[in-house]
């Protein structure tokens, strides 16, 4: 007999000693189970153990619908679908000013693919609503009427002909390019994804009006790498429909960094998605967008801090990654990471702390200039939780170096920014969110 259970992010059930009815008698003993179970437990995506009277199923960042063998799993997210649907919108690049949340589409609760599902399918109208780019495709055969360039030594090869044609080589301007297969086959996979039953028709539609322009491709990390690897700024216009198209694909188990597909990935019993990454991705481009007092940069490496001093001939030095920094007059004067749990009620953890205390220290500048602070930014509620601070007294004399737990508002933000009177909002809360200790 099937079964479900449907969860918010970070929630455990059963709770506490209360036995679930939906995971009472379920055990590793189902092959089925356990195989999910495995498959899952890497990356912490879900944590599925057993207990005396069942499973134990714990949701962490990632939302989405598993199966495990004859038991659904829903874990939903903890912010509204129509919150969602833009905070996704944004953390993609797209326009959000003029972007309608379509409720006609969607259910109220509906599950992450769909709203994935929904982007793309707006996405895949407009590129057809402006035309789609097409390119040269080479083609070689025989043909009655000799076009571009003969083939000679294959000419020589066939000599006598039986028949009246020439091999030849030409080229065609086509739009059944590898760009616009990539969203084709992008719908197809969507429309096999979503739930909402009038969402699935327009997806189907829309892939019977790209069907009449070009064919589909197999969606695989090596397809997903050279789409991206080959845009250039004239296809520039596919790279949000193309971002979606690899966030559905990742969906199924694959990693949520583009560079780390690869190829034998074991994919997942269904389809889940980190808001971590989704985090990050809205709190570096509205910050960057919206602090006025500096310029924030995204993702830039310590070269400097390790090196091998001795060891096998390919290691590599560990080069870390803040999330964003930011910094006035070419000098650094925060450092910020995102984290996607809430700080408020949990431990921080050791091994966040020491992951905050080497940025700090990698960026500590040498006296009598102040230490520069570190951040951790988490969703949180403003208006109810303060920030903690944690001064890291770091060796040599220097002083403390000042580790801050923040909250912020990112469903406010969102707000703001899809406003056409927002932005001074917007800017308020950014400034807010890079505050000094």
């Amino acid at each position: 007999m099937d079964r479900s259970i449907v969860l918010s992010e970070w929630e455990r059930r059963p709770r506490g000693l209360a036995s679930d009815e939906a995971l009472a008698g379920l055990s590793f003993e189902d092959p089925a189970i356990e195989r999910a179970a495995l498959a899952l437990r890497e990356g912490g995506r879900l944590l599925v153990s057993e207990t005396r009277h069942g499973l134990s199923i714990e949701a962490r960042a990632h939302v989405g619908v598993v199966q495990l063998g004859p038991l659904r799993v829903t874990v939903l997210p903890k912010i509204a679908t129509e919150d969602l649907w833009y905070i996704l919108a944004y953390g993609l690049g797209l326009d959000v000013v003029d972007r309608r949340f379509p409720n006609e589409l969607l259910l109220p609760d509906a599950p992450f693919a769909d709203i994935l599902a929904l982007l793309l399918l707006e996405e895949a109208n407009a590129l057809l609503r402006r035309g789609l780019r097409r390119g040269y495709s080479a083609h070689s055969g025989w043909l009655g009427a000799p076009r571009g360039r003969l083939e000679l030594a294959k000419l020589a090869s066939a000599w006598p002909l039986s028949e009246a044609a020439l091999p030849c080589t030409w080229h065609e301007l086509s739009s059944d390019t590898l760009d616009n297969q990539v969203v084709r086959a992008g719908l197809r996979f969507a429309r096999k994804a979503v739930l909402t039953p009038e969402l699935r028709g327009a997806l189907n539609r829309a892939e019977r009006a790209w069907e009449e322009r070009c064919s589909s491709v197999h969606l695989d990390a090596a397809t997903l790498a050279r789409v991206e690897r080959e845009r250039t700024r004239l296809t520039a216009a596919y790279e949000p429909a193309h971002h979606l198209v690899t966030l559905l694909w990742s969906g199924a188990g694959m990693p949520d960094d583009l560079e780390a597909l690869s190829p034998g990935v074991t994919p997942i019993p269904g389809l889940l998605w980190n808001m971590a990454t989704l985090f990050e991705r809205f709190v570096a481009r509205f910050l960057r967008e919206h602090v006025e007092s500096g310029t924030v940069d995204a993702q830039v490496p310590l070269t400097r801090l390790y090196r091998v001093a001795k060891g096998p001939p390919d290691l590599r030095a560990p080069k870390p990654r803040p999330d964003l920094t930011v910094s006035r007059g070419g000098r650094v004067v925060m450092v910020l990471d995102t984290k996607y749990r809430d700080l408020a009620t949990k431990e921080i953890g050791e091994g966040i702390l020491y992951q905050l205390s080497i940025y700090g220290v990698a960026f500590s500048p040498k006296e009598p200039t102040p230490p520069v602070p570190v951040v951790a930014l988490y969703p949180g509620n403003t208006s109810r939780t303060e920030d903690t601070v944690i001064e890291l007294r770091a060796p040599g004399g220097r002083g403390p170096i000042p580790i801050c737990i923040r909250p912020v508002a990112w469903v406010e933000a969102s707000r703001a920014v899809r406003s056409v009177r927002g932005r001074s909002r917007a800017i308020a809360l950014a400034e807010e969110w890079i505050r000094t200790t």
